[in-house]
């Protein structure tokens, strides 16, 4: 079965949303621990994951997609087996207005412990600092 690489693009983002919590189950049962889990919140972290791809995607953040395509000549997508993308700098490139009708559509979901949000935060500022020095903020600045 053939891939490729492109770009990402907001129709991606239900398909990626569904590879993290595969990717990362660790992280998954720990910002969406079970004992905040209902019935109703077994989407929480998909529309949430969503709302992450979306931001990557309005910030301008590079977000690259490997596609299945059909092992005829059509080059056909059959879908998206994986995702990377690249944290920098935020910057403005026209593509927040293209995505902001968007913005209604994603919550924040109940079932998200922001606590473990919080305390994953400053462990990887905290490794940032430690690799990068006390001026890690300014590494992509002055790149």
């Amino acid at each position: 079965m053939p891939f490729k690489l492109r770009p990402a693009t907001k129709d991606d983002c239900i398909q990626i949303a569904h590879l993290e919590p595969k990717a990362f189950p660790e992280l998954s049962a720990i910002l969406f621990p079970a004992h905040l889990k209902t019935e109703e919140k077994q989407d929480d972290e998909i529309a949430w994951r969503v709302g992450g791809s979306l931001d990557y995607l309005r910030d301008g953040l590079p977000t690259v997609v490997m596609v299945e395509t059909a092992d005829d000549d059509s080059g056909q997508e059959l879908r998206v087996v994986g995702v990377s993308s690249w944290d920098r700098p935020r910057v403005d490139d026209g593509r927040a207005e293209s995505l902001s009708e968007i913005d209604d559509m994603v919550a924040e979901p109940s079932g998200l412990d922001e606590s473990a949000i919080a305390e994953i935060s400053r462990v990887i500022d905290d490794q940032e600092k430690r690799f990068l020095g006390e001026s890690a903020a300014d590494t992509w600045t002055k790149l």
